[in-house]
């Protein structure tokens, strides 16, 4: 957690910290990143950073923790204005999350290098947020109109779906291609499985 002294800092310092180590982590991963580089472009001394955050990892929740609360707050504010059918509703979120990310490439990168297992803080990362994933999928789920039990069998049998989808879907695509692309090819895999799965479902 950052520092009081952190907190205490003008917005203008503040931000430009924050973008940076943001820039840093999103460009680099955890393991490549440098608290040289960032205090460097940050304009700081490596001394005052220790003063705002105790160690890098520290920095680099205190970074990921911010994105996450605003990840989510989009994806919240986006669930009304998604359609009742729940598979067209898992869709139109994946469209949504997508555009946020064209809008944010960094929080894209930083998601990236934090999730697909690529730095050792992957497993730390999968036990903090593991959670707030499953409340999201929860929330987008809530409202839709369904018997109660077989919405309950039909949101597993999506859940599962998805975890192994995405899995897959990294596996077999370079997640360093151009957002745009991806976006239109994750969309067409996702909306033609989704398909095949509400007819046998």
């Amino acid at each position: 957690m950052a520092s009081k002294l952190f907190k205490n800092l003008n917005n203008e310092k503040r931000e430009k910290i924050f973008q940076t180590a943001l820039h840093e982590f999103a460009q680099y991963g955890y393991n490549e990143s440098s608290t040289n580089r960032i205090v460097k472009n940050a304009e700081i001394s490596k001394g005052s950073l220790y003063k705002y955050f105790t160690s890098k990892e520290e920095l680099y929740f205190d970074i990921l923790d911010t994105v996450i609360d605003k990840y989510i707050l989009s994806a919240q504010e986006s669930i009304a204005d998604l359609p009742e059918d729940l598979f067209e509703r898992v869709i139109s979120r994946a469209e949504m999350e997508f555009a946020w990310y064209l809008k944010y490439p960094d929080y894209y990168k930083l998601f990236k290098t934090a999730f697909l297992g690529d730095s050792n803080m992957y497993e730390k990362c999968i036990n903090k947020y593991g959670n707030k994933a499953s409340a999201i999928f929860s929330k987008l789920t809530d409202s839709v109109d369904i018997e109660k039990e077989i919405k309950i069998q039909k949101l597993s049998i999506i859940k599962w779906f998805m975890e192994g989808f995405n899995q897959s879907f990294i596996k077999e695509n370079n997640i360093d291609s151009d957002i745009k692309t991806l976006k239109k090819k994750y969309i067409g895999k996702l909306r033609e499985y989704l398909m095949i799965l509400k007819s046998g479902i």
